[in-house]
């Protein structure tokens, strides 16, 4: 994995995010190969030993299929013109959405 845009910039909560590059480590697979990973505080606790837990940062991963999704996502993340919550169905594990709902990024 190489991380592009490293320091890719902060939510308006001061969240760092940045955009993972998987395309080598990936090839020949079916996996997107853009990650958009920010690590937010969450607002609950799910279950199970790995599962983020209330209060705590977690990683949010988002996947995409192109570079210039990723980039979108991050800028409209950064900018403040969407929430984590919009990008529920990027989602690399789909049950983490309730860790960000109701937050205010």
């Amino acid at each position: 994995m190489n991380i592009i845009r490293a320091g890719t910039g902060y939510l308006p909560d001061g969240t760092p995010i940045y955009i993972e590059d998987w395309t080598v480590d990936l090839k020949g697979t079916d996996a997107p190969p853009y990650i958009v990973a920010t690590f937010p505080v969450s607002t609950c606790t799910l279950p199970g030993a790995w599962s983020p837990n209330a209060g705590e940062r977690f990683r949010y991963g988002m996947v995409f299929e192109t570079f210039r999704q990723a980039k979108d996502c991050a800028d409209n993340l950064m900018h403040g013109y969407k929430k984590l919550a919009d990008y529920a169905e990027h989602l690399e594990r789909r049950e983490y959405i309730k860790c960000v709902q109701g937050a205010t990024i």
